[in-house]
């Protein structure tokens, strides 16, 4: 990262976090040591990581990390993404926007190499710890030269012609500019900043969800017809595939309903079948508790999965209930139905 205009931006940094007589500016690039001043304040650093976000580019990024070291520590530039993605919803207030950094900021996540990825996730993490106490943004503390700005924005007119009377005629040069501040910073003077942590936790908590949610269906391997025709057909005008998942479900529930309707014919049993039964009653008990724990163990974490599902479903559907049936209740119901039948056999 290039660390052109380092002193600008220890300047914004230091008139807009807690404090400041603490911090310490010592990018990996730089060539020089710790000075003694910077040695003692790292005694009162703590080490979480914190990121601090500004209104425009500056040092060559707009997200900073700060952990125990400096306050200006080396990371690749995917910090960005997440203030975009802060931006276009907070301050641009534009869906379409916010929509497609999220895009990017997911296939980005999808395209970085483990070590990456965990890097940029507990960085992250950390800064949105405690509801994002972690995180500052530039404009968060109004300063003097804030205050300045807003009273010159008032008096400094600039003339720009003269009225018929005589009289100069002066522009609003200044209020465009003040304007303007206020729209590329994160955080205005009337707002509340704990209220766009709180945006900044909820933006983020989208993202993950929909990264667990892939690593729940394809890194993991735990999709299944209904979940997989779900993706397909949740955005697309073609519900064709629909079909598809109603005739799993049918032939499934039809295969279920053949094995509960065995029960039907356990009475019939031949008297030399009787006779042995009355010798040895339980005889299959062990087979059955054997057999039944087996597929119990197996219907418990179908049994989670299907919990899990529920997110990328997102609300309770026809899909859903498929997937939920044959998920959850199918595999107990024939674990259930499974031991009467092995226990009531008379035979191996």
């Amino acid at each position: 990262m290039p660390f052109d205009g380092t002193k600008e931006l220890a300047k914004i940094i230091l008139s807009n976090v807690k404090k400041p007589e603490y911090c310490v500016f010592l990018h990996p690039d730089d060539e020089r040591s710790y000075t003694e001043d910077e040695l003692d304040n790292l005694k009162n650093r703590d080490f979480e990581t914190r990121l601090f976000m500004t209104g425009t580019q500056c040092a060559g990024d707009t997200v900073f990390m700060r952990n125990h070291h400096t306050d200006n520590a080396e990371h690749a530039s995917n910090f960005n993404y997440v203030r975009d993605y802060l931006k276009a919803f907070h301050v641009v207030k534009n869906w379409t926007c916010a929509k497609s950094v999220m895009t990017t900021l997911l296939t980005m996540c999808f395209q970085l190499e483990p070590s990456g990825y965990y890097s940029f996730a507990t960085s992250l993490a950390s800064g949105l710890s405690r509801q994002g106490a972690n995180t500052d943004f530039e404009g968060e503390i109004p300063t003097e030269s804030d205050d300045d700005f807003v009273d010159n924005a008032k008096i400094e007119e600039i003339p720009v012609g003269k009225r018929a009377g005589g009289s100069d005629h002066y522009g609003a040069k200044r209020m465009s500019a003040l304007k303007m501040k206020n729209q590329i910073m994160l955080v205005r003077r009337d707002e509340d900043p704990v209220l766009i942590r709180r945006k900044l936790c909820f933006l983020m908590d989208v993202v993950f969800k929909r990264l667990a949610i892939r690593k729940f269906l394809v890194d993991d391997g735990r999709s299944n017809i209904y979940r997989l025709i779900h993706c397909q057909t949740k955005y697309a005008h073609n519900k064709k595939p629909l079909i598809i998942a109603v005739f799993a479900f049918i032939l499934q529930i039809s295969l279920t309903a053949y094995v509960i309707l065995q029960f039907a014919n356990l009475g019939l049993i031949e008297e030399e079948e009787e006779v042995v039964s009355n010798v040895f009653p339980h005889v299959m008990l062990p087979l059955a508790l054997t057999t039944s724990l087996h597929s119990f163990m197996i219907a418990i974490p179908n049994f989670q999965e299907s919990l899990f599902s529920y997110r990328i479903y997102g609300k309770i559907g026809p899909l859903q209930m498929m997937d939920f049936i044959m998920s959850a209740l199918i595999p107990l119901v024939l674990t259930v139905s499974g031991f009467v039948v092995i226990y009531r056999e008379t035979s191996f």
